[in-house]
């Protein structure tokens, strides 16, 4: 009997070593092929690389208005590392995935939700959005710790808010935390809706008060136009009619997490930039509530919700379909 369970602590080793080997060796080529642009190759990833070529001795943290927390990333990518460009934003996309791969691990049907990441999300965060990619692994990292310890949520909050700024809305969920521990119904849902709107004319005071952000954020109303509307309606849709049933506390939190910022996103649509990107931050969200429902009584359900927003993310994000449809109609 010892000898039958010494094979089986060592079969279970060897099995467990293997499934490590082969995500460390998926990851890097997903790595790979997002750092060095062998998808495709984006403005953004153009303006990472410019901020990138200007850090220097004279100019240690280059030549950017980038969040600090990713000027010291460069910093230490080529003044201390000496990392070429390509190698550093591949290390930093493989962080990124390391995280989020682990976090969605911990879920249910965690092998659908990697495959739908794989291949509707990813070619848009790491090929695309590199640094607001890396901040999003961290605050999925941190909502691990959203029960067990408010103190690490908030101080990953703030960590990754360090890449990008938009990752400290995360902290409404503490303001909110009574709101968030039960699942939402139909009119608390329009009265948090109501507030956003009321909330939204005092955003526009400040904005308009930060010349840094403002023309950023405000006057680029062509960026978040119609074509953002299908994606809510689709979330709103989905959260009606199947994610606002959740039964666990961490699903119950997750699906209130997702409609809070789709409402928030939709409240200040006018906001252009601001308001996609708010929406950007919880998408993965709805892929990880869709598969826990994942049972034969709604199947067909789920199958059409996440084709819905698969569809809508690979026109709209990945293939621009709609420069292309305007094309056309000129």
């Amino acid at each position: 009997m010892l000898y039958s369970h010494s094979l089986d602590n060592k079969y279970y080793k060897t099995d467990s070593f293997a499934k490590l080997f082969l995500s460390v060796v998926f990851i890097a080529l997903l790595s790979i092929l997002a750092g060095y642009n062998i998808l495709f190759e984006t403005t953004d990833s153009l303006a990472y690389k410019e901020f990138y070529d200007s850090i220097d001795a004279e100019n240690p943290l280059g030549l950017s208005t980038f969040e600090f927390g990713f000027q010291i990333l460069a910093y230490c990518g080529k003044m201390v590392f000496h990392l070429s460009y390509y190698h550093w934003i591949t290390c930093l996309i493989f962080i990124s995935l390391s995280l989020k791969f682990f976090v969605f691990s911990k879920f249910k049907n965690s092998i659908l939700i990697l495959i739908i990441y794989t291949f509707i999300l990813f070619p848009y965060y790491e090929c695309l959005v590199v640094r607001a990619s890396l901040a999003q692994a961290i605050v999925f990292f941190a909502l691990v710790f959203f029960h067990k310890s408010t103190l690490k949520y908030v101080i990953l909050i703030c960590f990754a808010s360090l890449f990008h700024i938009s990752m400290i809305l995360f902290i409404l969920p503490i303001i909110l935390k009574r709101i968030t521990s039960k699942n939402l119904s139909l009119k608390q849902a329009g009265a948090i809706f109501f507030l956003f709107l009321i909330g939204k004319s005092l955003i526009v005071l400040i904005l308009l008060n930060l010349e840094k952000f403002a023309p950023y954020y405000y006057e680029n109303p062509s960026y978040f136009n119609i074509w953002g509307l299908p994606r809510v309606a689709i979330i709103l849709s989905c959260w009606y009619y199947i994610l606002r049933k959740s039964e666990n506390k961490t699903n119950i939190f997750l699906s209130n997490l997702l409609i809070l910022f789709t409402l928030f996103s939709f409240s200040i649509f006018e906001f252009s930039m601001m308001s996609i990107r708010v929406l950007d931050l919880v998408l993965p969200l709805y892929f990880i509530l869709l598969f826990d429902k994942f049972k034969k009584r709604n199947i067909n359900l789920v199958f059409v919700y996440i084709f819905l927003l698969g569809f809508e993310l690979f026109f709209t994000r990945i293939i621009d379909g709609p420069q292309f449809v305007l094309k056309l109609i000129k």
